[in-house]
């Protein structure tokens, strides 16, 4: 009697990285997480053969971030006007920290945290999805050279340049690059010139810090300051 969302994995005998992660959200499943800012896999099903696999979620219709900049952009939508503004960017932000804060004390690290992965419900709350790149426990620390899935736009240096890290300080750099996108409508912190991926690998793994635009308040620069510090040691925790 319930609407859900429902995510499909197709060919998965002929996919490693696809099977592992139904493997990480099968995990999560079976954590039964809850909090009021994330949709956690409630179930996955597997077809008899393996090649095929469901993820089932609460349903979220309110589209995702990525959307909401976009109609902040240009034009449209009860929560957008021609820039989201701090207060707009706060009020969802807050909501997506908490959740991340939520995974990080049950020992859960998210691993690809970006607009696309936010959506939206029914009352237009941020619920943080998509954990096929979670992991929990150890598995959050990662060894030095093992490759680490996710998208390269939200990962810190220390992830780019393969050293050891813990996946949790990797989230809150990715949610400082989230809060960017928010504030600046879809624009990156890192290489918005950037012609290709290694230029903007360079650009995040340089020594120099993200540019900040001038007309944010100073608690705002102050917040992104902390979470996009590139030493991982000095950065802002969760929560």
């Amino acid at each position: 009697g319930r609407r859900m969302a429902v995510k499909t994995y197709e060919g998965l005998r002929d996919n490693p990285a696809a099977a592992e992660q139904v493997e990480a959200e099968a995990a999560l499943a079976g954590l039964r997480l809850q909090h009021a800012n994330i949709l956690a896999p409630e179930a996955v099903r597997r077809s008899a053969c393996g090649d095929r696999a469901e993820v089932w979620m609460a349903l979220a219709e309110g589209g995702s971030l990525g959307d909401l900049i976009k109609r902040a952009k240009y034009g449209g939508g009860a929560l957008c006007d021609t820039k989201l503004g701090e207060a707009a960017a706060r009020a969802l932000f807050v909501g997506v920290a908490d959740g991340v804060a939520y995974l990080h004390g049950r020992g859960v690290c998210h691993g690809d945290i970006k607009l696309g992965n936010v959506v939206l419900d029914a009352d237009n709350a941020p619920r943080l999805v998509d954990f096929g790149c979670a992991r929990a426990g150890e598995a959050c620390r990662r060894a030095a050279g093992a490759p680490v899935p996710g998208t390269i736009g939200y990962m810190p240096p220390e992830t780019l340049r393969a050293e050891a890290h813990d996946g949790r300080a990797a989230d809150v750099w990715a949610l400082g690059v989230l809060l960017y996108n928010l504030l600046e409508r879809g624009e990156s912190p890192f290489g918005p010139a950037a012609r290709d991926e290694a230029e903007l690998r360079a650009q995040i793994c340089s020594g120099h810090p993200p540019r900040l635009p001038a007309h944010l308040s100073p608690g705002c620069r102050d917040l992104l300051g902390a979470l996009l510090e590139k030493d991982p040691a000095r950065r802002i925790r969760a929560a």
